[in-house]
């Protein structure tokens, strides 16, 4: 059995996604297509949900056998999701990143500071005009 063909039995197709209810009314019509090729397998659906597989007994052998054949354990697999999920959780974001970002946000709000100095002294500037000029017209 190849890659190709597992990875199509493992995965399903709106055509083979069937509701319960419609299963029960027409079982009949699934065992045949499933059993005369017509779908690979049907996935039976509860509250609109899959809730079950089904596909012929041979094909299920066949993947069986490949699982035994190749060594490949469940086993192993959660193994190496584990050992993945380990390594993502380790990786951290290098000082040099963290340094860097600090000093582009420093650098920004000092900029920031800068201009809110600039615009404090015209509006101080501009009272102290006024109060000036207030002072020489009642003079």
């Amino acid at each position: 059995m190849n890659k190709d063909t597992l990875k199509s039995l493992l995965q399903y197709k709106s055509n083979e996604m069937i509701p319960s209810t419609q299963l029960i009314r027409k079982s009949k019509l699934v065992f045949d297509s499933i059993h005369n090729d017509k779908i690979e397998k049907a996935v039976i659906l509860r509250d609109g949900k899959p809730s079950f597989i089904l596909m012929d007994f041979k094909k299920y052998e066949e993947i069986v056998n490949y699982f035994l054949n190749n060594n490949i354990s469940i086993d192993n697999e959660l193994d190496m999701l584990e050992e993945i999920t380990t390594v993502n959780k380790e990786i951290n974001l290098p000082k040099e990143v963290d340094k860097s970002f600090n000093k582009v946000k420093e650098e920004k709000k000092s900029s920031l500071l800068e201009k809110l100095d600039s615009i404090e002294g015209i509006i101080i500037n501009d009272k102290t005009d006024v109060q000036e000029n207030l002072k020489d017209f009642w003079e």
